[in-house]
């Protein structure tokens, strides 16, 4: 694919690709084919070597905080649980968790 193409496909900044398609080559994982063309190779050890990268690199930076509910009780009844609009958020797991009858709502996408 041409570059544009990539960065749209991928959702990376154009001046992007020209260096990871660099350093792609440089590591030995794409081979040049032609002027215009190039092939991704040894697929299975480049996935091993960006689960160790994000392990190592990306993943340690992803936490936010960890928190406790001081009543972890009030989840049983969400109905009744105390929200703060536009602060509150919850994610479909421990809603479903509580109450399975939001696995629908969770699953399109509505709050």
């Amino acid at each position: 694919m041409p570059y544009r193409t990539l960065a749209r496909a991928t959702g990376v900044a154009l001046g992007n690709i020209k260096n990871i398609i660099l350093g792609l080559k440089q590591a030995g994982f794409i081979l040049q084919i032609n002027e215009k063309e190039m092939v991704l190779q040894n697929k299975r050890s480049l996935l091993e070597r960006w689960i160790a990268g994000y392990k190592e690199t990306l993943k340690p930076l992803l936490l936010i905080g960890k928190y406790i509910l001081n009543k972890p009780e009030a989840l049983m009844n969400l109905d009744t649980f105390p929200v703060r609009a536009g602060e509150t958020v919850w994610g479909c797991e421990p809603v479903v968790w509580v109450q399975p009858r939001y696995l629908t709502r969770c699953w399109m996408g509505k709050s």
